[in-house]
């Protein structure tokens, strides 16, 4: 029966058509894990309860990925991501990024807004070489970015405002695309060196 209310659901594993059927007729909006296989949709559907999700488990294919709320961990599975293009998370509360999420190659924009506990990015991001826009905005205990970063040959974007732990860049010589640099309220920020190419700082 459409609009049965189950209040205290909290972790669900299911795969394919069968997480539709099941939360279009049932409200959850307590739902904190979910595990979903087979998922047949490119994009993650609006009627998944996101407020209180911390933990996704996605073995799937999507091409974009959008989440706002309390997410606490990114599962390693998210390596498997293959094809996936755009990510927007915000409001998170993860302190740090598997070194799978950089098997995803085929990613352009990352954005991570208001992620406040997160720290680092993995060693390996340079490995994200088709990232275009890249967004930290309000990452405020960001403390540094990996020197890998320099293999992001086409990097046109890059946001920072906010990051208020950030100290300092690493070298973008090879930066060679980047066009956009925001950097305000990076109150630790003691240098910003080589960025005569920028066309916006």
């Amino acid at each position: 029966m459409p609009g049965i209310a189950a209040l205290k659901l909290q972790l669900l594993q299911t795969e394919g058509y069968l997480l539709e059927r099941i939360l279009t007729r049932v409200h959850s909006p307590n739902l904190v894990w979910l595990s979903w296989r087979d998922c047949p949709y490119s994009d993650l559907p609006s009627w998944i309860p996101m407020n209180n999700l911390r933990v996704l488990k996605v073995p799937f294919q999507l091409l974009e990925l959008e989440i706002s709320g309390g997410l606490s961990e990114i599962s390693k599975s998210i390596g498997k991501l293959k094809r996936l293009e755009r990510i927007f998370l915000s409001y998170c509360s993860f302190q740090k990024l598997p070194e799978e999420f950089c098997n995803m190659k085929f990613l352009k924009v990352l954005v991570l807004k208001r992620c406040t506990k997160l720290k680092a990015l993995p060693d390996s991001f340079g490995n994200l070489t088709n990232l275009q826009d890249m967004g930290l905005n309000g990452c405020s205990s960001l403390e540094r970015l990996p020197e890998s970063l320099g293999n992001l040959t086409n990097l046109q974007s890059m946001e920072l405002s906010w990051c208020e732990s950030l100290e300092r860049l690493p070298s973008n010589k090879t930066l060679v695309s980047l066009e956009e640099l925001w950097a305000s309220f990076c109150v630790d920020l003691k240098s910003i060196q080589g960025l005569a190419q920028l066309t916006k700082l």
